[in-house]
């Protein structure tokens, strides 16, 4: 679980580098000139900056939830299809696995029956030997 929490966290703060150098990108492709009185208040200060900030962030949100948009029936039909492929396989060994102890369960169980057999007659024999020391014991 480590391991996946380290990969989603790298993917977010590569994720976030990439969206703010997307946000600056758009801040200057807006304001080619530099910024100027972006909030309309009579004078240029970091207020402008905030605002030209804010929208090149609006605006490079919308693009990419309309690509995200555009592109997810897509992604989820290949995910269906990798789905669909996963659950043939799981399908596909159960079907395997299920068939291999079908063979293998009857030479099984006769090994069973023979060591059961086997051990019965043992101790068959170890009692009746055991017998026979007892009466010749008592006699």
């Amino acid at each position: 679980m480590g391991l996946l929490k380290k990969i989603i966290g790298g993917a977010a703060v590569a994720g976030g580098a990439v969206a703010a150098t997307k946000v600056a990108q758009k801040v200057k492709e807006n304001n080619p000139d530099g910024i100027g009185d972006v909030n309309n208040d009579g004078t240029v200060d970091y207020k402008d900056y905030v605002e030209a900030t804010k929208q090149a962030a609006q605006e490079v949100y919308d693009e990419t939830s309309d690509k995200v948009k555009e592109k997810a029936p897509e992604v989820k039909e290949k995910v269906d299809a990798y789905v669909d492929v996963a659950k043939d396989k799981a399908k596909d060994a159960y079907d395997g696995i299920s068939k291999k102890v079908d063979e293998v369960a009857p030479g099984a169980m006769d090994k069973v029956e023979d060591f059961v057999d086997s051990a019965k007659e043992k101790v068959e024999d170890a009692v009746d030997d055991l017998k026979d020391k007892v009466e010749d014991a008592v006699d």
